[in-house]
């Protein structure tokens, strides 16, 4: 009996320090939280703040329209893009009848990155969610005995993964039954699930495996001339 209840109070402790890690990690990195997408006449609005110990961090857009990817250098955006302070209050308007002068009428799906390229957190739009690569130093002050999977850095209350009891902390292994070894395959297994609408999910939690049905948010913009 008395062994049982050890065994539960060190795999607790085992979870602790684990979170405990990943705060510090995330305390060393700069990540998009509090985002947010709208339609302003024929403009679209990114509302974000960012988080972070440094005094700057680069910040990019991504948009996945019909299948093709987008990014910064091949949209019209104005605003905090680039190389971009810490702080609240960001903004990025992406004029859409500038790229597509005939008008658009369809869902895009869209991610948010802050950060190097080696440590950046990317907001994945469709799922709610904040990623981040694990290299081998998050792997070994999280106790992982392989820098395989996506690592979620935090989830947007009320979105697609929250509502599917995804956490922060969770290790993302497969999606829509495709294993994922790091960021990149997530990016290809939600592109190739863009006509779906829920996605099974495999998670890691406490070196337990959980699988999470999540139906995918698309955000649509409408523009006819």
């Amino acid at each position: 009996m008395r062994g049982g209840y050890m065994k539960k109070v060190m795999v607790l402790l085992l979870w602790v320090v684990l979170f405990v890690s990943i705060l510090s990690v995330d305390a060393r990195s700069a990540r998009v939280v509090n985002d947010s997408v709208r339609q302003e006449g024929s403009r679209v609005l990114f509302e974000f703040d960012i988080e972070g110990t440094e005094k700057e961090t680069d910040v990019f857009l991504t948009l996945t329209i019909d299948g093709k990817r987008y990014t910064e250098k091949d949209l019209h955006l104005e605003g905090d893009y680039g190389r971009v302070k810490i702080g609240k209050g960001k903004r990025i308007y992406w004029n859409v009848l500038q790229d597509f002068p005939r008008g658009l009428h369809t869902e895009f799906e869209w991610e948010l990155r802050a950060g190097s390229k080696e440590n950046s957190m990317v907001i994945i739009g469709p799922i709610g969610v904040a990623i981040q690569q694990i290299t081998p130093d998050i792997a070994s002050a999280m106790g992982l005995k392989e820098s395989r999977g996506a690592l979620v850095s935090s989830v947007m209350p009320g979105g697609p993964a929250d509502k599917a009891g995804i956490k922060r902390g969770d290790i993302i292994l497969e999606f829509d039954r495709k294993p994922i070894r790091n960021v990149k395959d997530l990016r290809r297994a939600l592109k190739e699930a863009e006509d779906k609408i829920v996605i099974l999910i495999m998670i890691k939690r406490m070196g337990i495996l959980l699988y999470k049905a999540v139906r995918l948010k698309k955000i649509s913009a409408g523009y006819t001339l």
